[in-house]
């Protein structure tokens, strides 16, 4: 089923992106002055997180949070989202297309790397995973407070496979200062991912002294992530934004591998950050 669907799911995509363009009303001059009128919504954050020193670790490192987006008065953004979207990536996204309850566009994320700063000594004599560059698309559909995402990227450098995340999401608000969003999320991988991230081949074996394990495609993770936004009321431009996120390993990712079997198959990941906006 997965081999079908990561041969036909970006054509099938791309194809369905270009029926809708072909359909699209053209923008017109008077458009674009009432954009320029209207202006841009800029937000920055940046704050400090805590994860996993490698993906199946049960060692926490700290890492700094850099986040933030610019909106359009059409509606579309461009997005960066660290830990709290995207695991152990940070990930960048453009919604070129936006209508009233879809977006659609590129992803290019970076995937933290596995080295020699990992606290477990036996997986930090397994070789080194520099970070990787993956790249893809994304689908998100919205409506009221209910809205969901579907994201697949694929390895450029580092590793060729496929991670395809579904994140379904419900946000709501606590009065004008406090506002909260709740998102669900599950992961599938490639043999490719697997085998680069939990797998242990013949000289990593003899090298670290964990069991040969190659793994296969499968479900990754699943969990659920809380994120969180509280302005003070005499604050316009300031916010506060934490976020917390669980993930357990499952299938091919849980102690199945040793990776994961010397870590552990919990994970949890939780930051904070300030951010302004204009």
């Amino acid at each position: 089923m997965f081999d079908k669907l990561e041969r036909v799911m970006l054509p099938a995509i791309a194809l369905a992106m270009a029926a809708i363009l072909a359909h699209a009303p053209q923008a017109t001059a008077q458009d674009s002055d009432a954009e320029a009128e209207a202006g841009r919504k800029w937000v920055l954050g940046l704050g400090i997180a805590t994860i996993p020193d490698y993906e199946g670790s049960n060692d926490y490192t700290f890492r700094p949070i850099l986040t933030g987006s610019v909106t359009w008065a059409n509606g579309r953004y461009l997005q960066l989202a660290g830990v709290n979207g995207a695991g152990t990536a940070a990930r960048l996204r453009y919604n070129f297309l936006r209508r009233s309850t879809l977006d659609f566009g590129p992803v290019l994320q970076v995937r933290a790397p596995r080295g020699d700063f990992v606290s477990n000594n036996k997986v930090e004599n397994l070789r080194n995973i520099d970070p990787a560059v993956e790249g893809g698309v994304f689908v998100g559909i919205r409506r009221g407070n209910l809205g969901g995402d579907l994201t697949s990227v694929r390895g450029i450098t580092e590793h060729s496979g496929y991670v395809i995340e579904i994140a379904p999401y419900y946000k709501n608000k606590i009065g004008e200062t406090f506002s909260w969003r709740v998102t669900p999320f599950l992961n599938w991988a490639s043999k490719e991912y697997q085998r680069k991230y939990f797998g242990v081949g013949p000289n990593d074996s003899l090298k670290s002294g964990l069991p040969e394990y190659r793994g296969s495609k499968g479900l990754k993770d699943s969990g659920v992530t809380l994120a969180t936004n509280w302005k003070p009321g005499s604050w316009e431009h300031w916010s506060f934004t934490s976020f917390f996120r669980y993930a357990r390993m499952i299938q091919n990712a849980d102690d199945d591998s040793p990776v994961v079997d010397i870590g552990s198959e919990n994970q949890f990941y939780g930051g904070l950050a300030l951010m302004w906006n204009n």
